[in-house]
């Protein structure tokens, strides 16, 4: 609800400088995508969909082919802490866990470099197999 108290010029600002470290075009596509949009529909999203009719734990901890689950630093995460140490410390030998410290939801955004070196990492792996 705090990002959204600001209106106009003040909110694109108040965006700009929160996601400062992002590409130009991806900080941009969210000041304009954030211009008029409330808290709302994030909120109706969470309330909405139950963890219990999309939960996918049983698949993270047996998935049966090559899998990376790229991780947002737990304390920045929209994954609730239980789960996501069920996910970490379950995960089938073939499930990659892999944990970015310091980045949120956005983490291809706020670290591109990482992101795309361990994925990068992940498919040669794959690849090998």
């Amino acid at each position: 609800d705090e990002e959204f108290r600001a209106v106009g010029d003040a909110r694109a600002t108040a965006f700009r400088a929160e996601y400062a470290d992002w590409h130009a075009r991806d900080l941009e596509g969210k000041v304009h995508a954030v211009a008029t949009m409330t808290s709302a529909p994030i909120a109706g999203l969470r309330d909405e969909n139950l963890s219990a009719s999309w939960n996918l734990l049983d698949l993270a901890v047996s998935y049966p082919i090559p899998l990376l689950l790229a991780m947002a630093d737990p304390e920045k995460s929209t994954v609730a802490a239980d789960d996501y140490g069920l996910i970490r410390n379950l995960a089938a030998d073939n499930v990659n866990v892999v944990e970015f410290a310091g980045l949120g939801h956005n983490l291809h955004r706020e670290d591109f470099a990482a992101f795309a070196k361990t994925l990068a990492g992940f498919l040669d792996e794959v690849a090998a197999r």
